[in-house]
């Protein structure tokens, strides 16, 4: 049996193909056609999966999509009417750009195959990230936490993983996210572009956390083990309009309010030296930021008791807070899967 997996309209597009349960090829759109974080239909990446396997679209017997557009879709249309978002843009917003239950009819058209369609599955974005971790992973069982900027309307969820199940045990709604707060940041620091976040990380060892607490008043723990985001600090979130796709290409708008540059100055702009103020705003975020992430972190290992911990989703990306995870939290032993980014949402 051959499964196609695949993460489309999405960044870092990808897919992947199994063999009777066995991953045989997997690659990121952006490898073949050098677009960095390219955002479209997977096309080339496809057939480099198709043709190491050996076969042809018809061949395939099932192909699963990483995202679910009915994934919490009341959610999804209460928000937008909330907010006074024309139909037009809620339509938009829950079906996805490019239409997620187009993707499979684009995709054969692309290729030139009009034959019988293979059966497709529609799975939630983070169910995705979850099982690229768990079934990589060397536990018969563990904790599930996939933490990312935006997907399915979800930010994070965690579970449970055992044997060949999973289960989902709570998730993080629109518009809160621990992505979009290190995401903020970072344009606020001079790096404006999809996937800059590695820059601020990277940044941070070379200031100190003097601002931790203000930064706090940005995105606050809860006393259920998740967060909020202070939404003051925020301008575009009410309209979802932070991101387009311009040729495939991501582009992320500036997140802050005229609050948040009040709070905090005004933002870096390109050409302008790197000072020890921005240097000691990395390091405070950052610390915020490991704090998060140890406080779920935390709050799950009560919840289930396990002592193993599977972590995806762009966060986890974020090596600095999983080096630190181990000893700041219960968890005895943690697995972060090779492509815990979105791209690994196909394998997932």
């Amino acid at each position: 049996m051959y499964i196609l997996g695949i993460n489309a309209y999405h960044g870092d597009a990808s897919a992947c193909i199994y063999k009777d349960g066995q991953l045989l090829a997997a690659t990121e759109e952006e490898r073949i056609v050098r677009v960095k974080h390219w955002a479209g239909l997977p096309v080339e990446a496809v057939k480099f999966c198709l043709s190491e396997a050996g076969i042809g679209f018809g061949d395939l017997d099932h192909i699963a999509v990483s995202r679910d557009p009915w994934a919490k879709f009341p959610q999804k249309v209460l928000y937008a009417l909330k907010h006074g978002m024309p139909f037009s843009s809620i339509r938009k917003r829950t079906t996805h750009i490019g239409g997620v239950r187009e993707i499979v009819t684009d995709l054969a058209q692309k290729l030139g195959y009009s034959g019988p369609m293979p059966e497709t599955h529609f799975i939630e974005h983070h169910h995705c990230h979850m099982a690229s971790a768990f079934y990589a992973s060397p536990f018969e069982e563990a904790a599930l936490l996939s933490i990312d900027g935006m997907g399915d309307f979800s930010s994070v969820m965690r579970g449970v993983g055992k044997g060949t199940k999973m289960k989902a045990l709570d998730s993080v709604t629109f518009p809160h996210s621990l992505g979009f707060f290190y995401t903020m940041f970072t344009q606020f620091l001079g790096f404006p572009h999809y996937g800059d976040e590695y820059k601020m990380m990277g940044l941070s060892p070379y200031g100190q956390p003097k601002y931790v607490d203000k930064v706090r008043d940005v995105v606050q723990l809860l006393p259920n083990g998740l967060f909020r985001l202070n939404l003051k600090y925020f301008g575009r979130l009410k309209t979802a309009d932070w991101m387009t796709l311009e040729d495939g290409v991501p582009k992320v708008k500036p997140m802050y309010s005229e609050y948040f540059t009040e709070q905090f100055g005004q933002p870096r702009q390109k050409g302008e030296p790197l000072t020890q103020y921005h240097m000691d705003m990395a390091a405070s975020v950052q610390r915020e930021t490991e704090e998060v992430i140890f406080h779920m972190a935390e709050d799950l290992h009560k919840k289930t008791g396990m002592k193993n911990l599977c972590l995806a989703g762009g966060v986890a990306q974020n090596s600095v807070a999983n080096g630190k995870i181990t000893s700041n939290t219960s968890f005895e032993r943690l697995f972060v899967p090779p492509a815990g980014h979105d791209a690994g949402t196909a394998a997932g």
